[in-house]
Order: C-alpha cells, then sequence, then structure tokens
C-alpha cells in the first residue's frame, strides 16, 4: 500500500509539502528515493520547485500586506524582530539560508517582503537557497535509509512503521513549535 502511494502520489506530495516548511516531506521522500519508490534527482528538482514558489509567494504577502498580516499574528511578534535585526546585517546570507532556521521559512518570507530587498535579488537567492536546501534534506532523507538499513538489514518489513515514526517526529516539532509561539504571544510584554 505504502509503495503503490509514494509512486502514485510521491512527487506531489513532495511539492505540496515543499510549498510550505517541508522539511519532513522531503526527508521522508530522499527515504523513499532510497528505497526505490521514487528518483532522488526528480525530488531535489520537485522540492527546489515547490520550496522556491512557496517562498516567493509568502514574500509578495509580504510585499502585498506585509506589515497588516505580521500584526494580525501576534505569535510571530518576537520572531519578526529577530529576523528583522539578523536581516539588517546579513540580508544576502540570510535570503540564502532562512529556510534552514527552524520555524522561520514562513515568517521569513513575509518578513523579508516588508525589506527594501528587491524582487530581483530575493527570486535569484530564494532559488539558489531553495537548491541547497532540497538537496540537502532529500540526500538526509536518502542517507538515513542507508543508515536504518546498516543498523536493522532489509527494512521492509519495518519501513511503513519508519515512515509514519518520521511523520509523528515531523509533526510533533511542528506542534512544539506552534505551542511555544502561542506562549510567547500571550506573555505581557513587560
Amino acid at each position: 500500500m505504502l509503495e503503490s502511494l509514494l509512486r502514485e502520489y510521491g512527487y506531489g506530495f513532495v511539492f505540496a509539502g515543499s510549498l510550505l516548511e517541508g522539511e519532513t516531506t522531503v526527508a521522508l521522500a530522499g527515504l523513499a528515493a532510497h528505497r526505490g519508490y521514487l528518483e532522488l534527482l526528480p525530488v531535489i528538482v520537485v522540492a527546489t520547485l515547490g520550496a522556491t514558489l512557496g517562498d516567493q509567494i509568502w514574500f509578495h504577502v509580504g510585499r502585498a500586506r506585509g506589515v497588516e498580516f505580521l500584526e494580525s499574528r501576534p505569535e510571530w511578534r518576537s520572531g519578526v524582530a529577530r529576523f528583522e535585526s539578523l536581516l539588517q546585517r546579513f540580508d544576502i546570507f540570510l535570503i540564502l539560508a532562512f529556510r534552514f532556521l527552524y520555524g522561520m521559512r514562513l515568517l521569513g518570507a513575509v518578513a523579508m517582503g516588508t525589506s527594501p530587498i528587491g524582487v530581483l535579488k530575493f527570486t535569484i537567492l530564494n532559488f539558489l537557497g531553495a537548491v541547497l536546501w532540497a538537496n540537502l534534506v532529500a540526500f538526509g532523507g536518502y542517507f538515513l535509509g542507508q543508515a536504518i538499513e546498516a543498523l536493522l538489514g532489509n527494512i521492509a518489513a519495518y519501513e511503513e512503521w519508519i515512515f509514519l515514526g518520521i511523520v509523528v517526529i515531523g509533526a510533533g516539532f511542528g506542534g512544539l513549535r506552534t505551542l511555544k509561539r502561542r506562549r510567547r504571544a500571550a506573555k505581557p510584554a513587560n
């Protein structure tokens, strides 16, 4: 069942997951490529395209309605302040690397949209950052599959549990991040 789902919808899942903060999706796709259900190069290409498009959309949301959008999300205030401080000092590096800062991808793209960074500069650096991100995360999933096989031998009997475990861990981290952000937003300002 897992094999047929991955073969039929795998690249679509990769694209959809990489539109948002899709580390778990892309790592799972890398693992699926190791298992032979997907091909690694198309996983990387699809993840790059999805990540680039998603970040471009959020950047343009920031351009069009950034201040209003950020003000409507008080749980993002502290993250935006940190991000803007970093952006003033390290704009090129931050555009390349913001997707690697856990929990900052959407917020970062919106915040950059509110900044004076040019659209062309953001687009080029965003694409290069997405290429780097997609390669590192997909290869990470691929090599995770190799490590698991080295540890357990043939993982065919365990692969559904492994995939499920990775999804649960990824969802858990996402849930914890959201909970922490909401708690920070609920704290009264001193």
